[in-house]
């Protein structure tokens, strides 16, 4: 139910209304801003309902994202209207106490999570009724928002067990990763260390090719994006690869194709033929292609200087 600022432009009705002291503009995407769908309100599952219907008729493939990441507990906890309606609902409003002062909520309590948890198997429900046979996560719904007060929890009671996972958060931080994913008999998609957005220099996509692969081995360094090692045949069956992701947040009209181009090019690549340690090989095929698209009239990011 995150991430949904744009719905309350037009909808604020289903938006959880915060505090101010949980509250920043709209527009701000961060996690306590006023973006989150109301999960207690009939009228929001009606809105997925007609959305879900009219993407159907648009989006071929049968495949959807239903996000699920980032969920600002700390704002639901933090409307008195929201934790009526909890509660009047059967949820338990209760939270362990926050660190320092902080909002007790901001972890989550776990009432919260279970509300969340069935936000996410009603969407999935609604979605499958207009034939998306394929339905995506963001790996919280894996670990974040199952039974328990601590992180990282159980999957969600009643997550469909043909979710496609997405994973993105650090393995080092403890919670899940594609291996703990596939080994659970989940499909995996790996976005980590596949941010396109970055602001680093245009060499990064030398990693694609190595630690932050997703079928990578282990590395001793379980800092390292490419911690992931799948290794046995029925887990690595189940990862369908990596997605090159790329953020509205640090992008827009006027530079998102120097910002894909060439780094898709080369994550491309990298999941197709995997996992490759000569990177003068690959970046003689990177120029290349890069030469390729500014033929083509796209706008892509130099790599070196005096090419094409």
């Amino acid at each position: 139910p995150g991430h949904a600022a744009a719905a309350g432009v037009g909808r604020p009705d289903v938006i959880v209304d915060c505090s101010p002291d949980d509250a920043t503009p709209i527009y701000d995407g961060s996690y306590q801003s006023p973006s989150l769908l109301d999960p207690t309100k009939n009228e929001t599952y009606a809105l997925l309902d007609d959305l879900f219907g009219e993407l159907a008729s648009i989006l071929p493939g049968g495949a959807i994202h239903l996000g699920g990441d980032e969920v600002q507990i700390g704002c639901m906890n933090s409307s008195a209207a929201l934790r009526e309606r909890m509660e009047t609902l059967g949820y338990n409003t209760s939270c362990p106490p926050g660190p320092n002062g902080a909002n007790p909520c901001a972890d989550g309590g776990p009432g919260f999570k279970k509300l969340v948890g069935d936000f996410v198997v009603r969407a999935q429900t609604l979605a499958k009724a207009h034939g998306f046979s394929s339905v995506g996560n963001w790996q919280e719904v894996f670990d974040h928002y199952g039974e328990g007060a601590a992180t990282p929890t159980p999957p969600i009671d009643g997550l469909d067990p043909n979710t496609v996972l997405y994973a993105w958060l650090a393995p080092a931080w403890g919670w899940g990763n594609p291996a703990t994913m596939a080994a659970a008999g989940f499909r995996v998609v790996s976005t980590l260390g596949l941010y396109v957005s970055s602001s680093q220099d245009n060499t990064d996509w030398q990693s694609y090719y190595s630690s932050v692969h997703p079928l990578a081995s282990a590395t001793t360094n379980t800092s390292d994006p490419g911690f992931y090692n799948v290794t046995d045949p029925q887990d690595v069956s189940r990862v369908l690869g990596g997605e090159a992701c790329l953020w509205g947040e640090t992008a827009g009209a006027s530079d998102f194709s120097v910002k894909i181009w060439p780094r898709a090019a080369a994550v491309a690549e990298a999941l197709v033929s995997g996992p490759e340690d000569d990177k003068d090989a690959a970046l003689a095929r990177l120029l290349r292609h890069r030469c390729r698209l500014v033929q083509r009239g796209i706008a892509v990011a130099e790599l070196q200087t005096g090419f094409c």
